[in-house]
């Protein structure tokens, strides 16, 4: 699970550093945001120190970001990926 996430963090700040750098930013503004990148996860594993989400709700936190995924992927990506496809035809 560790290696997923790792790889995971490792795919997303060259990401991060490639479209900065495409976009003709500075290699230090494109350091600054990959640090920004990298410890954002980590800040966000403390936080969860700091409190506690009770089961009921977090069942309803859980569904409420589901959906929301779900509406985003169906309303505005698999569009865009079908118009894509037209367009190379």
């Amino acid at each position: 699970m560790a290696m997923a996430v790792i790889a995971h963090d490792f795919s997303d700040g060259l990401n991060t550093v490639t479209l900065m750098l495409s976009h003709r930013n500075s290699s230090k503004r494109a350091l600054i945001l990959l640090l920004v990148d990298a410890t954002t996860p980590l800040l966000g594993a403390a936080s969860t120190l700091l409190f506690r989400i009770p089961n009921q709700i977090l069942i309803l936190y859980l569904g409420f970001f589901a959906g929301f995924l779900l509406y985003i992927g169906a309303s505005d990506l698999l569009p865009e990926a079908h118009s894509n496809i037209v367009r190379l035809r």
